[in-house]
């Protein structure tokens, strides 16, 4: 889109978004309309490139193609083989964003739906989505809190090599556990990390959510009670909730 700059993604668009958190919004839906306000702001129909773009938005095809129906064109980037790629998409690259044969300034709004958690190599990945995109374009990430309990037991089911075991665990039980099993570093995964490596952004802004019940669809019923409490309790105490978003603007 040749670098048009409209107006800026204020904060009182960032504070409603952040009240709909709090209100116990959808997460999906919320991360698509995140990323739905800077679409809009910066078409008419911009080209956006999804990262990581896997099974839909957050496991959500329809949220995908909400978001693609609003684009001029829409990019994927997906290394696994094994996934489909979605009949939605303007081309699909079959490899990490760092080897993208993409044109330097050529995306307008790009989105990684908990990806940065994998990528052994922040610098570099930063730095390329630095270079895809136009100027005044827009990077949006969502994530895990490296801080948050969360991060620490992955890490830790990763090192013990029983990450698979609890995730097949969990399908086996009935919870919601649709995610691949890819290694994680949280290197990129703190806002401190993010501003680090986003040097050269003209705007970086991170928002750390809190929510109870953040995690009811990956826990049994019988477990909820005590989730919640201790949802309640980390934010009574003003520990980091589980999800870090970024937005970041060149």
């Amino acid at each position: 889109m040749g670098g048009q700059t409209r107006e800026p993604f204020s904060d009182a668009t960032w504070n409603a978004f952040l009240r709909r958190w709090e209100q116990g919004d959808y997460r999906a839906s919320f991360f698509r309309d995140m990323v739905l306000t800077d679409v809009r702001r910066l078409g008419p129909r911009p080209t956006v490139l999804d990262i990581g773009c896997g099974r839909g938005l957050d496991g959500e095809p329809a949220l995908q193609r909400s978001l693609a129906e609003q684009s001029g064109a829409y990019v994927g980037i997906e290394p696994d083989p094994a996934i489909p790629a979605a009949d939605w998409f303007t081309q699909v690259h079959r490899c990490r964003l760092e080897d993208a044969p993409l044109e330097p300034a050529s995306i307008d709004v790009a989105l990684a739906v908990f990806v940065i958690e994998h990528v052994r190599s922040p610098k570099t990945l930063f730095r390329k989505i630095f270079e895809v995109l136009v100027e005044g374009g827009v990077f949006w990430a969502f994530t895990i809190d490296a801080r948050h309990v969360f991060a620490l037991a992955s890490l830790l089911a990763q090192g013990l090599r029983i990450k698979q075991w609890c995730i097949h665990h969990a399908r086996d039980a009935g919870v919601r556990c649709d995610v691949e099993v890819y290694p994680t570093y949280y290197r990129a995964n703190t806002p401190c990390a993010i501003r680090r490596y986003s040097a050269g952004f003209r705007s970086v802004r991170v928002m750390n959510l809190h929510q109870t019940g953040q995690f009811d669809a990956y826990l049994p019923r019988r477990a909820h009670p005590c989730s919640h409490g201790l949802d309640r309790l980390a934010a009574l105490l003003r520990l980091p909730g589980p999800m870090l978003v970024a937005r970041l603007e060149k």
